[in-house]
């Protein structure tokens, strides 16, 4: 006899809390890196750490054809600051926003970017609540439940899909269609 309700992850009020806008000018494409064991930890054998350095390289060159200018970021984790640096060190060029020493400071980050592709999920709760487009790289059914809850399933990317151009393609299509604020 107890009632259920779903409620909706705090960080979708990021932009209230701040008493912040999006930068509708911005454009950069942030990448959203998490550490290298993200995958293999939760079972997902054939996503390591080569294969990331490789996507998230294949990523960047796409995204430069296209036009875009990129940056590296992290939620702050220690371990996802290791790995973005590698990521940039293999990529050879670009840049990375410096660790965010509290919340406000990733929602800055965050706000600064016209798109996203992003393995944490609070990175993805965060855009969405400036109606950033993002694309979710799913290591976690967490992440393809969130794509749901707020109607975009398809912009979360489960492993047996993950390649660059079907993320970047993703992304194109999530930046034409735009994405609606959290009320």
């Amino acid at each position: 006899n107890i009632r259920v309700r779903s409620v909706v992850d705090s960080a979708v009020w990021s932009d209230k809390v701040y008493g912040s806008e999006r930068e509708n000018e911005s454009e950069y494409i942030g990448l959203g890196v998490a550490r290298d064991k993200i995958f293999s930890d939760y079972g997902i054998e054939n996503i390591d750490r080569d294969f990331l350095l490789d996507f998230w390289k294949e990523v960047s060159l796409r995204l430069e054809e296209m036009g875009y200018k990129w940056k590296i970021f992290t939620n702050g984790f220690n371990s996802d600051e290791i790995f973005a640096e590698e990521v940039l060190r293999y990529i050879g060029h670009g840049e990375k926003v410096p660790q965010p020493a509290n919340v406000g400071e990733l929602v800055g980050t965050i706000k600064s970017f016209k798109g996203m592709i992003a393995c944490r999920m609070h990175a993805n709760i965060i855009a969405y609540s400036f109606g950033i487009p993002s694309i979710g790289l799913v290591w976690n059914d967490k992440l393809k439940f969130w794509g749901k809850k707020i109607g975009c399933p398809e912009r979360y990317i489960t492993s047996d899909a993950l390649t660059a151009d079907n993320v970047v393609a993703s992304l194109t299509r999530a930046l034409a269609k735009g994405c609606s604020k959290a009320r």
